[in-house]
């Protein structure tokens, strides 16, 4: 069995059945005697006291403060409330004189006027008739 699996071995990775198989590792001498008390001298030993921990107390204090400020000053924060732009009311326009009505759009102003381009000349309106096929007469009896 033992053979197949070198056989297979010199098959598939020649190399590597060709390297020597031996022990590369190695403890120094006496190494386990002395493990147990080397262990011992690092835990009796006090810690180091590192002064520039990111997460230290000293550091936290700040950070909680300000994360207390953050919360407190978008809770407190004004709300601006938005006006509505272009708002349209249902009106009885019969019952409203002219002056009343003018009031009221002058309530709701135009923020972003689009220019509006009035041709003097009647070309489309024309075209329009001829494509369609629609006589003038009968346009005036109506």
């Amino acid at each position: 069995m033992n053979q197949e699996k070198n056989d297979d071995l010199r098959k598939v990775a020649p190399y590597l059945s060709s390297l020597e198989k031996k022990n590369s590792f190695q403890a120094p001498e006496g190494y386990f005697e002395q493990l147990p008390s080397a262990i011992q001298n690092k835990i009796g030993e006090a810690p180091a006291e590192n002064k520039h921990k990111v997460f230290s107390l000293h550091y936290m204090k700040y950070a909680g403060a300000a994360v207390v400020l953050l919360i407190a000053g978008i809770y407190f924060y004004p709300k601006k409330t938005q006006q509505p732009i272009n708002t349209f009311t249902a009106w009885n326009v019969d019952a409203l004189t002219d002056d009343e009505v003018l009031d009221e759009l002058n309530d709701y102003p135009i923020e972003n006027e689009t220019a509006i381009v009035v041709k003097n000349d009647d070309s489309d309106i024309i075209n329009y008739l001829i494509d369609n096929k629609i006589d003038i007469t009968e346009i005036n009896k109506i």
